[in-house]
């Protein structure tokens, strides 16, 4: 996998990779953000795990890209239907969030197999899944600080939703039920079903097959940290 860590990231299980900081990945020319989760996989746009643009997101050299709050968001089509998963995203808040907004999410017709939402006006970040037969169960919260940046994990091992903020274990929750998606697609800086919109800055998302361990989500937090001024 081309890459530029100072260490690797773990690959075992590793679905989604999306680095706005590799330039075989941001082609920010493109309606695209390229996965590089397997060799070659960036050069071809008809990988179904590209996030492909529906309002594109402002990109920065820095390697990151601006979402506004009001309409930027992508969608990779179809989605990851998953009962055991890791989503990792490296994000930087812009102000308070808007209700429910989500800066990553599974879409809602019946079941969201995953989301990183905000459920009030705040800065404070949830794990949650929902299923029609318990509805939303969620980890707790962990408030963000505005304009840091953070690495954000999301682990699910079959029983527990955990939260994890810069490699360090926020929170936890029990679903009770199988996680499962309805298998349309996957929203990127928007909410599972209505228009509410992450606003701040995101640079990459790492999405797994499995529940990562601390440590091993300890190996991505030292991968990129460096890079953040982490």
């Amino acid at each position: 996998m081309s890459t530029s860590y100072g260490h690797k990231i773990v690959t075992r299980g590793l679905l989604v990779c999306l680095d706005a900081a590799n330039e075989k990945s941001n082609n920010a020319g493109a309606s695209d953000w390229f996965d590089l989760s397997y060799p070659g996989a960036q050069l071809s746009a008809s990988n179904p795990r590209n996030c492909e643009w529906v309002t594109a997101p402002t990109f920065n050299s820095a390697g990151y890209w601006t979402f506004n709050g009001t309409s930027h968001y992508g969608t990779i089509t179809p989605a990851l239907s998953m009962t055991n998963f890791t989503i990792e995203v490296w994000a930087r808040p812009n102000g308070n969030q808007t209700t429910s907004s989500a800066i990553i999410s599974d879409y809602y017709p019946a079941y969201v197999n995953y989301a990183l939402t905000f459920q009030a006006n705040n800065l404070d970040v949830y794990a949650g899944i929902y299923t029609p037969v318990v509805s939303w169960k969620y980890s707790g919260a962990k408030t963000l600080a505005n304009g840091a940046w953070h690495q954000i994990v999301m682990t699910h091992d079959g029983t527990n939703i955990n939260l994890y903020v810069n490699k360090s274990a926020a929170t936890s929750g029990v679903l009770g039920q199988v996680a499962q998606s309805s298998a349309v697609q996957i929203n990127i800086g928007k909410r599972w079903d209505i228009a509410d919109y992450y606003k701040g800055d995101l640079a990459a998302i790492f999405m797994y097959d499995r529940a990562l361990s601390v440590s091993e989500i300890g190996q991505n937090y030292n991968a990129l940290s460096q890079r953040f001024g982490l």
